[in-house]
Protein backbone atom coordinates (compact mmCIF):
# COMPACT_ATOMS: atom_id res chain seq x y z
CA UNK A 1 0.00 0.00 0.00
CA UNK A 2 1.21 3.43 -1.09
CA UNK A 3 1.47 6.35 0.93
CA UNK A 4 -1.63 8.51 1.10
CA UNK A 5 -0.10 12.18 0.23
CA UNK A 6 -2.27 15.25 1.37
CA UNK A 7 -2.03 18.86 0.84
CA UNK A 8 -2.68 21.31 3.49
CA UNK A 9 -3.50 24.79 2.07
CA UNK A 10 -3.35 28.01 3.80
CA UNK A 11 -2.39 28.57 6.73
CA UNK A 12 1.27 29.82 8.08
CA UNK A 13 2.94 28.11 11.08
CA UNK A 14 5.29 31.00 11.44
CA UNK A 15 4.60 33.86 13.61
CA UNK A 16 0.63 32.60 14.02
CA UNK A 17 -0.98 30.18 17.04
CA UNK A 18 -4.18 29.88 15.00
CA UNK A 19 -1.92 28.10 12.16
CA UNK A 20 -0.08 25.67 13.69
CA UNK A 21 -3.09 24.58 15.68
CA UNK A 22 -5.06 23.53 12.79
CA UNK A 23 -2.14 22.33 11.00
CA UNK A 24 -0.76 19.89 14.05
CA UNK A 25 -4.39 19.32 14.82
CA UNK A 26 -5.41 17.96 11.33
CA UNK A 27 -2.24 15.80 11.19
CA UNK A 28 -2.81 14.31 14.26
CA UNK A 29 -6.70 13.87 13.49
CA UNK A 30 -6.05 12.30 10.48
CA UNK A 31 -3.09 10.13 11.44
CA UNK A 32 -4.87 8.78 13.62
CA UNK A 33 -7.54 7.20 10.56
CA UNK A 34 -5.47 7.09 7.66
CA UNK A 35 -2.35 4.58 6.96
CA UNK A 36 0.65 5.99 5.59
CA UNK A 37 -0.46 9.63 5.64
CA UNK A 38 2.10 12.16 4.60
CA UNK A 39 1.37 15.68 4.90
CA UNK A 40 2.35 18.49 2.35
CA UNK A 41 1.91 22.45 3.90
CA UNK A 42 1.69 24.88 1.22
CA UNK A 43 0.99 28.79 1.36
CA UNK A 44 2.19 32.06 -0.25
CA UNK A 45 3.87 33.26 3.39
CA UNK A 46 7.50 34.36 3.80
CA UNK A 47 9.44 30.90 2.60
CA UNK A 48 12.03 31.99 4.97
CA UNK A 49 10.18 31.51 8.08
CA UNK A 50 7.98 28.95 7.03
CA UNK A 51 10.45 26.31 5.71
CA UNK A 52 11.90 25.97 9.20
CA UNK A 53 8.57 26.00 11.17
CA UNK A 54 7.66 23.23 9.16
CA UNK A 55 10.44 20.79 9.38
CA UNK A 56 9.64 21.07 13.54
CA UNK A 57 6.49 19.31 12.16
CA UNK A 58 8.18 17.06 10.13
CA UNK A 59 6.38 17.86 7.13
CA UNK A 60 7.79 19.65 3.74
CA UNK A 61 6.99 23.09 2.74
CA UNK A 62 5.96 24.66 -0.56
CA UNK A 63 5.33 28.31 -1.62
CA UNK A 64 2.53 29.01 -3.40
CA UNK A 65 3.55 32.47 -4.24
CA UNK A 66 3.74 32.65 -7.70
CA UNK A 67 0.51 30.48 -8.15
CA UNK A 68 -1.37 33.25 -6.39
CA UNK A 69 -0.30 35.30 -7.90
CA UNK A 70 -1.41 34.22 -11.04
CA UNK A 71 -4.25 32.09 -10.25
CA UNK A 72 -6.00 32.40 -13.62
CA UNK A 73 -3.07 30.88 -15.58
CA UNK A 74 -3.31 28.19 -12.59
CA UNK A 75 -6.82 27.28 -13.45
CA UNK A 76 -6.60 27.73 -16.96
CA UNK A 77 -3.54 25.38 -16.81
CA UNK A 78 -4.98 22.54 -14.04
CA UNK A 79 -7.81 22.53 -16.65
CA UNK A 80 -5.57 21.74 -19.72
CA UNK A 81 -3.47 19.11 -17.28
CA UNK A 82 -6.55 17.09 -16.83
CA UNK A 83 -6.33 16.47 -20.35
CA UNK A 84 -2.78 16.18 -21.12
CA UNK A 85 -1.78 15.27 -17.56
CA UNK A 86 0.96 17.38 -17.52
CA UNK A 87 1.13 21.15 -17.14
CA UNK A 88 1.75 22.87 -19.98
CA UNK A 89 0.84 26.09 -19.51
CA UNK A 90 2.15 29.26 -17.43
CA UNK A 91 5.10 29.97 -15.98
CA UNK A 92 7.24 27.81 -13.70
CA UNK A 93 6.08 28.40 -10.67
CA UNK A 94 2.36 28.02 -12.23
CA UNK A 95 3.51 24.50 -13.64
CA UNK A 96 5.13 23.53 -10.40
CA UNK A 97 2.22 23.99 -8.37
CA UNK A 98 0.11 21.80 -10.67
CA UNK A 99 2.65 18.95 -10.29
CA UNK A 100 2.45 19.43 -6.73
CA UNK A 101 -1.50 19.33 -6.83
CA UNK A 102 -1.13 16.35 -9.40
CA UNK A 103 1.33 14.42 -6.90
CA UNK A 104 -1.18 14.56 -3.66
CA UNK A 105 -4.32 12.12 -2.92
CA UNK A 106 -6.13 14.50 -1.20
CA UNK A 107 -6.16 18.59 -0.48
CA UNK A 108 -7.36 19.87 2.61
CA UNK A 109 -8.66 23.56 3.01
CA UNK A 110 -7.00 24.35 6.49
CA UNK A 111 -8.13 28.04 6.79
CA UNK A 112 -9.67 28.69 9.99
CA UNK A 113 -12.27 30.98 8.75
CA UNK A 114 -13.74 31.75 5.55
CA UNK A 115 -16.52 33.39 3.46
CA UNK A 116 -17.38 35.96 6.32
CA UNK A 117 -18.75 39.65 5.04
CA UNK A 118 -16.92 41.40 8.59
CA UNK A 119 -13.44 39.69 7.64
CA UNK A 120 -11.65 40.81 3.74
CA UNK A 121 -13.21 42.76 0.94
CA UNK A 122 -16.06 41.29 -0.67
CA UNK A 123 -16.06 42.28 -4.28
CA UNK A 124 -15.77 39.73 -7.27
CA UNK A 125 -12.17 38.88 -7.29
CA UNK A 126 -11.49 38.91 -4.06
CA UNK A 127 -14.21 36.51 -3.21
CA UNK A 128 -12.90 34.93 -6.71
CA UNK A 129 -9.85 34.25 -5.48
CA UNK A 130 -10.36 33.19 -1.86
CA UNK A 131 -11.51 29.44 -3.33
CA UNK A 132 -9.87 28.52 -6.53
CA UNK A 133 -7.70 26.87 -5.23
CA UNK A 134 -10.57 24.68 -4.66
CA UNK A 135 -11.53 24.78 -8.50
CA UNK A 136 -7.81 23.62 -9.27
CA UNK A 137 -8.27 20.89 -7.26
CA UNK A 138 -11.40 19.83 -8.94
CA UNK A 139 -10.28 20.69 -12.57
CA UNK A 140 -6.93 17.61 -11.45
CA UNK A 141 -9.97 15.58 -10.01
CA UNK A 142 -8.82 15.76 -6.53
CA UNK A 143 -10.66 14.97 -3.30
CA UNK A 144 -10.82 18.41 -1.65
CA UNK A 145 -12.14 19.24 2.18
CA UNK A 146 -12.41 21.88 3.65
CA UNK A 147 -11.31 21.26 7.16
CA UNK A 148 -13.01 22.59 10.73
CA UNK A 149 -13.78 26.62 9.76
CA UNK A 150 -15.80 29.25 10.61
CA UNK A 151 -18.19 30.74 7.80
CA UNK A 152 -20.65 33.57 7.47
CA UNK A 153 -22.55 36.13 7.71
CA UNK A 154 -23.00 35.44 4.13
CA UNK A 155 -25.56 39.03 3.40
CA UNK A 156 -22.78 40.14 0.82
CA UNK A 157 -23.43 39.52 -3.08
CA UNK A 158 -19.96 38.20 -3.99
CA UNK A 159 -19.09 36.60 -0.63
CA UNK A 160 -22.27 34.57 -0.91
CA UNK A 161 -21.64 33.36 -4.49
CA UNK A 162 -18.65 32.30 -4.33
CA UNK A 163 -18.67 30.90 -0.96
CA UNK A 164 -21.65 28.77 -2.89
CA UNK A 165 -19.66 28.35 -6.23
CA UNK A 166 -16.26 27.12 -4.53
CA UNK A 167 -17.52 24.85 -1.53
CA UNK A 168 -20.47 23.92 -3.03
CA UNK A 169 -19.15 22.78 -6.45
CA UNK A 170 -15.65 21.91 -5.54
CA UNK A 171 -15.49 20.73 -2.14
CA UNK A 172 -16.04 16.63 -1.55
CA UNK A 173 -17.12 17.86 2.34
CA UNK A 174 -16.77 21.17 4.78
CA UNK A 175 -16.47 20.66 7.99
CA UNK A 176 -18.10 23.90 10.07
CA UNK A 177 -17.04 24.86 13.53
CA UNK A 178 -20.14 25.31 14.80
CA UNK A 179 -24.18 25.26 13.75
CA UNK A 180 -24.28 28.94 12.91
CA UNK A 181 -21.59 28.55 10.17
CA UNK A 182 -23.29 25.35 9.24
CA UNK A 183 -26.57 26.95 8.89
CA UNK A 184 -25.16 30.55 6.76
CA UNK A 185 -23.95 27.53 4.32
CA UNK A 186 -27.24 25.51 4.48
CA UNK A 187 -29.04 28.79 3.87
CA UNK A 188 -27.17 29.66 0.42
CA UNK A 189 -28.07 25.99 -0.48
CA UNK A 190 -24.70 24.13 -0.03
CA UNK A 191 -25.87 20.75 0.27
CA UNK A 192 -26.46 19.08 3.64
CA UNK A 193 -24.94 15.76 2.76
CA UNK A 194 -21.57 18.08 2.27
CA UNK A 195 -21.77 19.80 6.04
CA UNK A 196 -20.93 18.52 8.96
CA UNK A 197 -20.28 20.06 12.13
CA UNK A 198 -17.33 19.26 14.33
CA UNK A 199 -15.00 21.53 16.73
CA UNK A 200 -11.92 23.07 16.08
CA UNK A 201 -9.09 20.86 15.14
CA UNK A 202 -6.77 23.02 17.42
CA UNK A 203 -8.23 21.08 20.45
CA UNK A 204 -5.54 18.14 19.45
CA UNK A 205 -1.95 20.34 19.64
CA UNK A 206 -0.19 19.29 21.93
CA UNK A 207 1.84 21.27 23.87
CA UNK A 208 5.45 21.93 24.20
CA UNK A 209 7.10 23.10 27.38
CA UNK A 210 9.65 25.88 26.90
CA UNK A 211 11.48 28.05 28.73
CA UNK A 212 8.55 30.82 29.50
CA UNK A 213 6.36 27.80 30.42
CA UNK A 214 8.79 26.70 33.03
CA UNK A 215 9.21 30.27 34.35
CA UNK A 216 5.39 30.84 34.92
CA UNK A 217 5.11 26.80 36.15
CA UNK A 218 8.47 27.24 39.00
CA UNK A 219 7.13 30.82 40.04
CA UNK A 220 8.06 29.62 43.93
CA UNK A 221 6.60 33.25 45.05
CA UNK A 222 2.85 32.61 44.78
CA UNK A 223 2.16 35.79 42.39
CA UNK A 224 0.50 33.97 39.32
CA UNK A 225 0.43 35.06 35.75
CA UNK A 226 -2.79 36.46 34.07
CA UNK A 227 -2.38 36.27 30.05
CA UNK A 228 -4.04 38.91 28.20
CA UNK A 229 -4.07 38.36 24.35
CA UNK A 230 -4.74 41.39 21.65
CA UNK A 231 -6.02 41.29 18.00
CA UNK A 232 -5.17 43.84 15.59
CA UNK A 233 -8.56 42.31 13.65
CA UNK A 234 -10.98 43.53 16.95
CA UNK A 235 -8.81 46.57 17.27
CA UNK A 236 -9.10 47.60 13.74
CA UNK A 237 -12.88 47.91 14.14
CA UNK A 238 -13.56 50.65 17.12
CA UNK A 239 -14.20 54.01 15.50
CA UNK A 240 -11.14 54.81 16.70
CA UNK A 241 -8.33 52.43 17.49
CA UNK A 242 -6.61 53.67 19.84
CA UNK A 243 -9.76 53.20 22.41
CA UNK A 244 -8.64 49.42 22.13
CA UNK A 245 -5.46 50.16 23.58
CA UNK A 246 -7.12 52.42 26.22
CA UNK A 247 -9.37 49.49 26.87
CA UNK A 248 -6.99 46.99 27.02
CA UNK A 249 -4.42 49.40 29.30
CA UNK A 250 -7.31 49.79 31.77
CA UNK A 251 -7.92 46.39 31.82
CA UNK A 252 -4.71 45.24 32.72
CA UNK A 253 -3.90 48.25 35.54
CA UNK A 254 -7.39 46.87 36.94
CA UNK A 255 -6.12 43.10 36.72
CA UNK A 256 -2.86 44.80 39.02
CA UNK A 257 -4.95 46.26 41.34
CA UNK A 258 -7.56 43.63 41.80
CA UNK A 259 -4.85 40.70 42.79
CA UNK A 260 -1.07 40.23 43.34
CA UNK A 261 -0.46 39.13 39.97
CA UNK A 262 1.64 39.19 36.76
CA UNK A 263 0.03 40.51 33.62
CA UNK A 264 1.14 38.84 30.08
CA UNK A 265 0.48 40.89 26.90
CA UNK A 266 0.14 37.73 24.08
CA UNK A 267 0.53 39.06 20.09
CA UNK A 268 -1.33 36.03 18.81
CA UNK A 269 -0.68 37.34 15.16
CA UNK A 270 2.70 38.86 14.00
CA UNK A 271 3.32 40.27 10.58
CA UNK A 272 6.07 42.68 8.94
CA UNK A 273 3.43 45.47 8.62
CA UNK A 274 2.97 47.09 11.88
CA UNK A 275 -0.92 47.61 11.03
CA UNK A 276 -1.48 44.24 11.63
CA UNK A 277 0.63 43.08 13.54
CA UNK A 278 -0.03 42.38 17.20
CA UNK A 279 3.09 43.25 18.64
CA UNK A 280 2.60 46.78 17.83
CA UNK A 281 -0.23 46.35 20.23
CA UNK A 282 1.11 44.99 22.78
CA UNK A 283 4.08 47.19 22.68
CA UNK A 284 1.42 49.95 23.24
CA UNK A 285 -0.02 48.61 26.12
CA UNK A 286 2.95 47.73 27.83
CA UNK A 287 3.94 51.38 27.38
CA UNK A 288 1.08 53.07 28.61
CA UNK A 289 0.70 50.90 31.54
CA UNK A 290 4.08 51.13 32.71
CA UNK A 291 4.70 48.86 35.56
CA UNK A 292 7.39 46.05 35.61
CA UNK A 293 4.79 43.63 36.75
CA UNK A 294 3.42 43.35 33.20
CA UNK A 295 5.53 42.00 30.21
CA UNK A 296 5.15 40.64 26.68
CA UNK A 297 5.50 37.41 25.14
CA UNK A 298 7.71 37.27 22.55
CA UNK A 299 5.63 34.89 20.11
CA UNK A 300 8.36 35.06 17.15
CA UNK A 301 11.12 32.63 19.12
CA UNK A 302 8.06 30.80 20.12
CA UNK A 303 6.11 27.36 18.26
CA UNK A 304 2.71 27.08 18.35
CA UNK A 305 2.86 24.26 20.79
CA UNK A 306 5.45 26.46 23.02
CA UNK A 307 3.19 29.16 23.39
CA UNK A 308 -0.13 26.83 24.36
CA UNK A 309 2.53 25.56 27.20
CA UNK A 310 2.96 29.09 27.90
CA UNK A 311 -1.12 29.84 28.03
CA UNK A 312 -1.40 26.62 30.20
CA UNK A 313 0.61 27.90 33.38
CA UNK A 314 -1.29 30.96 33.23
CA UNK A 315 -3.86 31.23 35.92
CA UNK A 316 -6.46 33.18 33.27
CA UNK A 317 -6.43 34.63 30.18
CA UNK A 318 -8.67 37.25 28.99
CA UNK A 319 -8.33 37.45 25.12
CA UNK A 320 -9.85 38.95 21.67
CA UNK A 321 -8.24 35.52 19.40
CA UNK A 322 -9.99 32.60 19.02
CA UNK A 323 -6.57 29.94 18.78
CA UNK A 324 -5.52 31.55 22.10
CA UNK A 325 -8.78 31.07 24.05
CA UNK A 326 -8.77 27.29 21.90
CA UNK A 327 -4.85 26.90 23.61
CA UNK A 328 -6.66 27.76 27.07
CA UNK A 329 -9.78 25.77 27.35
CA UNK A 330 -7.85 22.65 26.07
CA UNK A 331 -5.52 22.98 28.89
CA UNK A 332 -8.30 23.48 31.63
CA UNK A 333 -7.64 27.74 31.91
CA UNK A 334 -10.34 29.83 32.66
CA UNK A 335 -10.96 32.37 29.72
CA UNK A 336 -12.92 35.30 29.19
CA UNK A 337 -13.39 36.44 25.30
CA UNK A 338 -13.68 40.20 23.94
CA UNK A 339 -14.99 38.58 20.40
CA UNK A 340 -16.55 40.01 17.45
CA UNK A 341 -18.00 36.96 15.36
CA UNK A 342 -20.25 34.67 16.41
CA UNK A 343 -17.26 31.73 16.68
CA UNK A 344 -16.89 33.09 19.64
CA UNK A 345 -19.99 32.05 21.67
CA UNK A 346 -20.32 28.80 19.37
CA UNK A 347 -16.63 27.86 21.26
CA UNK A 348 -17.97 28.93 24.64
CA UNK A 349 -21.16 26.54 24.02
CA UNK A 350 -18.82 23.76 23.94
CA UNK A 351 -18.39 24.14 27.16
CA UNK A 352 -21.90 25.61 28.57
CA UNK A 353 -20.02 29.22 29.12
CA UNK A 354 -21.59 31.24 26.43
CA UNK A 355 -22.04 33.90 28.96
CA UNK A 356 -17.75 34.48 29.35
CA UNK A 357 -18.30 35.86 25.96
CA UNK A 358 -18.14 39.72 25.71
CA UNK A 359 -18.90 41.75 22.48
CA UNK A 360 -16.24 44.50 21.86
CA UNK A 361 -19.00 46.62 20.64
CA UNK A 362 -20.85 46.79 24.21
CA UNK A 363 -17.95 45.84 26.74
CA UNK A 364 -16.42 49.20 28.08
CA UNK A 365 -13.81 48.61 30.89
CA UNK A 366 -16.84 48.93 33.69
CA UNK A 367 -18.17 45.47 32.00
CA UNK A 368 -15.27 44.10 31.12
CA UNK A 369 -13.52 44.54 34.83
CA UNK A 370 -16.39 43.36 36.59
CA UNK A 371 -16.71 40.26 33.85
CA UNK A 372 -12.98 39.47 34.86
CA UNK A 373 -13.93 39.76 38.15
CA UNK A 374 -15.68 37.12 38.35
CA UNK A 375 -13.78 34.58 36.41
CA UNK A 376 -11.00 34.77 39.27
CA UNK A 377 -13.52 34.42 42.08
CA UNK A 378 -15.06 31.67 40.38
CA UNK A 379 -11.72 30.05 38.62
CA UNK A 380 -11.82 26.80 40.54
CA UNK A 381 -15.24 25.99 39.42
CA UNK A 382 -14.62 27.16 35.89
CA UNK A 383 -11.33 24.58 35.71
CA UNK A 384 -13.94 21.75 36.89
CA UNK A 385 -16.14 22.70 34.21
CA UNK A 386 -13.74 23.12 31.40
CA UNK A 387 -12.28 19.35 32.48
CA UNK A 388 -15.95 17.80 32.14
CA UNK A 389 -16.40 18.86 28.68
CA UNK A 390 -12.96 18.26 27.14
CA UNK A 391 -13.81 14.65 26.57
CA UNK A 392 -16.49 15.00 24.66
CA UNK A 393 -14.98 18.21 22.36
CA UNK A 394 -11.48 16.26 21.72
CA UNK A 395 -13.97 13.17 21.02
CA UNK A 396 -15.86 15.58 18.50
CA UNK A 397 -12.65 16.63 16.61
CA UNK A 398 -11.65 12.89 15.87
CA UNK A 399 -15.09 12.35 14.52
CA UNK A 400 -15.14 14.57 12.29
CA UNK A 401 -12.02 13.37 11.11
CA UNK A 402 -13.55 9.26 10.75
CA UNK A 403 -16.11 10.52 9.12
CA UNK A 404 -14.40 12.95 6.57
CA UNK A 405 -11.60 10.10 6.43
CA UNK A 406 -14.29 7.42 5.49
CA UNK A 407 -15.59 9.97 2.41
CA UNK A 408 -12.00 9.78 0.71
CA UNK A 409 -11.77 6.56 1.33
CA UNK A 410 -14.88 6.02 -0.73
CA UNK A 411 -14.03 8.23 -3.42
CA UNK A 412 -10.42 6.99 -3.70
CA UNK A 413 -10.26 3.45 -2.70
CA UNK A 414 -7.37 2.54 -4.50
CA UNK A 415 -5.07 5.49 -2.73
CA UNK A 416 -6.58 5.93 1.13
CA UNK A 417 -6.70 2.76 3.26
CA UNK A 418 -8.41 3.33 7.04
CA UNK A 419 -6.80 2.30 9.89
CA UNK A 420 -9.03 0.15 12.41
CA UNK A 421 -10.18 2.86 14.63
CA UNK A 422 -13.35 1.96 17.11
CA UNK A 423 -15.11 5.11 16.77
CA UNK A 424 -18.70 6.49 17.45
CA UNK A 425 -20.62 6.94 14.58
CA UNK A 426 -19.83 10.31 13.81
CA UNK A 427 -22.33 12.93 15.16
CA UNK A 428 -25.35 10.87 14.44
CA UNK A 429 -28.93 12.37 15.29
CA UNK A 430 -26.92 15.52 16.54
CA UNK A 431 -24.97 15.87 13.05
CA UNK A 432 -26.96 19.21 11.01
CA UNK A 433 -25.13 17.74 8.25
CA UNK A 434 -26.95 14.22 8.26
Amino acid sequence: MNSCRILLLGPHLAWNLGGPSLISGIIRALDEQIEGCEFVLANSFDEELECPEAEQYGIPFVSVRAAAESPNRVLASATLARMTRKPLLGPAGVRDFIRLMQSVDLVIGAEGIRYADSLGNNGFWHRFYDGYLFGVAKALNKPTIQYTADFGPLEARWNRCFAKFWLGRAADAVICRNKTSHDWLARIGISGEKLFVAPDSGFLMEPHACEESARIGRDASGVRTVAIGISHQVRRRFSQPDEYDRLVSDLVRHVLQRQDCRALIVPNELHHRAEVDDRAIAQTITNQVADPRVSMLDTSELTGPQTKAVLGECAAIVSSRYHSLVAALSMGVPCLALGWHHKYSALFSLFGMEHWVLDYRTAGIEVLSEAYDRLWSEQDELRRTIHDHLPSVESGVREAAAAVSRRVAAISPHRVKLRDVRTTDAWGDENPGG
